[in-house]
């Protein structure tokens, strides 16, 4: 069976409808996805560049406070838990050997108790 003229003429134009839909909303997926990739690398830009700086002021942090001890040539122990806890945010961001040197050595100076933090 055959169908009538006019039937298969409204297919052809309801196939080429669908087609020009189809090709439509393709490429507006695809400029969502481009878009959705451009936002998620400049997310990841930023993220980046918000981890660069916060590792520098902790290391600025860091050795500031070494060096003040190194000076007197003892750690009180506020300063010690204070430079736990900044090192362990600076180990956390993938911090530098050499920090963790002057780190280590700063920790292991004699603990001195009795006086108090005044550039802290």
């Amino acid at each position: 069976m055959e169908l009538p003229a006019w039937l298969q003429i409204a297919f052809m134009i309801l196939s080429s409808c669908l087609s020009l839909v189809v090709a439509y909303l393709g490429t507006k997926i695809k400029k969502l996805q481009e878009r959705k990739e451009e936002e998620a690398k400049q997310t990841a830009k930023e993220e980046e560049a918000f981890k660069t700086g916060i590792r520098s002021m902790l290391r600025d942090r860091l050795i500031y406070i070494c060096y003040k001890c190194k000076e007197k040539n003892c750690i009180t122990v506020d300063e010690l838990e204070n430079l736990a806890d900044i090192f362990k945010s600076y180990d956390d961001l993938e911090g530098n050997v050499a920090v963790t040197k002057l780190y280590k050595e700063t920790i292991a100076l004699p603990l001195d108790a009795n006086e108090n933090v005044k550039y802290i």
